[in-house]
């Protein structure tokens, strides 16, 4: 659920209360600014946060101030997310090499599971007693009903095809490897690009790669970031209110962890 959707879901239930206090006169309709929240964004270096609209733009101090009265258990939540996805970023860079296959292991094939749902077939509405007295509304029962099962066979359908086509490339993926096996070198060169491009990079990386004309040689060019690219800060939540302090490394660690990510 995105923050905007628990920002309306908070504001739609404090809507339900609204009759209580209208009763004693005070005005219950939320900010229309809160229909433009779409998103909240945490500098990394910085700490600082903004609300932004769903075109990326910053609605200033009035949108926090609404997001914090309205929403805040969802505000901290959602930074909480994004300081766990920093933090998280920061130990992969100095550890990505541990997921370094052997070199004499040949790339293992993970099956890419079908993950849409089946639709489900729609009950038909019955028809009550006030159908069998009124015709029209009999009509328009039977009508809604023919609809829904219509679309739900459309809908399946579309799943069937989706689903067929999902087992299509997942058969044409193990025949690949099975040919890479076999020393064919170009079906070794997709298997190899296949697995790179799974390679979860903490930041920007470029690689190309070429295989010699035997299967028997790499060659691997990858264009690390710079030292001046790297992120140097680790950050933590408040623990009283709304806020993320920011500790910035030292150049002494930040060193080590390029170190870390470049040479090992």
């Amino acid at each position: 659920m995105s923050y905007r959707e628990k920002l309306l879901k908070r504001g739609k239930s404090g809507r339900r209360s609204a009759k209580a206090s209208t009763a004693s006169g005070q005005d219950t309709a939320l900010p229309p600014i809160i229909e433009r929240i779409a998103q909240v964004q945490l500098n990394s270096v910085s700490g600082e946060i903004a609300i932004l609209d769903a075109n990326g733009a910053d609605l200033g101090n009035e949108a926090m101030a609404v997001a914090k009265a309205y929403a805040n258990e969802a505000l901290k939540e959602n930074l909480a997310e994004q300081v766990d996805a920093h933090n998280r970023m920061m130990e992969q860079i100095g550890s990505i090499h541990l997921g370094t296959p052997a070199p004499d292991q040949f790339p293992q094939l993970v099956p890419e599971p079908f993950e849409q749902t089946e639709p489900a077939r729609p009950e038909a509405r019955k028809l009550d007693w006030k159908a069998w007295l009124c015709p029209a509304r009999r009509n328009a029962i039977l009508n809604s009903n023919e609809r829904r099962v219509s679309e739900y066979q459309r809908q399946h359908l579309q799943w069937q095809s989706e689903r067929e086509n999902h087992r299509r490339k997942e058969g044409q993926r193990t025949a690949l490897y099975q040919r890479a096996l076999q020393v064919s070198v170009p079906a070794m060169e997709l298997v190899l690009e296949d697995h790179l491009m799974d390679i979860d990079w903490p930041q920007e990386t470029s690689l190309s790669f070429e295989l010699s004309a035997d299967g028997k040689v790499l060659m691997l060019d990858v264009d690390l970031p710079e030292i001046e690219d790297f992120p140097k800060t680790e950050l933590r939540l408040y623990q009283r209110g709304i806020g993320v302090s920011v500790k910035e490394l030292s150049d002494t660690a930040l060193r080590k962890l390029y170190m870390a990510h470049v040479h090992v």
